[in-house]
């Protein structure tokens, strides 16, 4: 049987520990987060003030989740027909900037009261 000193042991979890140290940080090296925004921040700017801001502070994305206060994105002007979300990416593109999530707040209660009838639905709440 082959007995292991703690100086020996010592010595190759060191090396293994530095091997993989090394690897991890040569890998780290190859991903450089993005910084980005969420609309929620700035509830009443128009998109272009949103997309100008994101540029002048050196943002590299920006979430949607609502313009100027209006959170279903088809009633917002830069997202409301195929021309507008055109010119949006348009806007972004120059800027160099990128859509990282178009969040949504979602209502599904009427749902719910769909798959489970209740008393509620026959009182008009679903």
């Amino acid at each position: 049987m082959n007995n292991l000193t703690r100086r020996d042991f010592l010595k190759t979890t060191t090396g293994l520990l530095g091997i993989a140290f090394t690897t991890t940080s040569s890998d780290l090296n190859k991903y450089t987060p993005l910084l980005s925004f969420s609309t929620l921040g700035c509830p009443d700017w128009p998109f272009k003030t949103i997309v100008n801001f994101a540029a002048e502070n050196n943002y590299n994305g920006i979430e949607i989740r609502g313009i100027q206060r209006e959170m279903d994105l088809t009633k917002c002007s830069p997202f409301s027909n195929k021309q507008n979300i055109d010119d949006s990416l348009k806007q972004l593109e120059d800027k160099d900037l990128k859509f990282v999530d178009l969040g949504s707040s979602a209502w599904f209660i009427k749902f719910l009261f769909l798959l489970l009838p209740s008393p509620l639905v026959e009182k008009g709440w679903g």
